[in-house]
């Protein structure tokens, strides 16, 4: 219960705030949300064939791995 009490506390702070107040407590960080900058990696049309290799390795590793691992514990003596 006191997870809601403070929830509402809080934001009975901010309603009672002024606007230059809320100015000051919001973070000063300006992020151009496009296509090309919503992920922290580089993308688009120019970073395709890498693009696709980082996946595919990924989701490969991630998934033969396992695989691997049980077919050679299987195959041991």
């Amino acid at each position: 219960m006191s997870v809601f009490l403070a929830a509402s506390r809080s934001s009975l702070r901010a309603a009672r705030m002024p606007t230059s107040a809320m100015q000051i407590a919001r973070r000063n960080v300006h992020i151009e949300n496009t296509s090309e900058t919503s992920l922290p990696f580089p993308q688009g049309r120019k970073h395709t064939t890498g693009l696709a290799v980082g996946v595919t390795t990924f989701f490969g590793l991630g998934f033969g791995l396992p695989l691997a691992v049980v077919y050679y514990q299987l195959n041991k003596q």
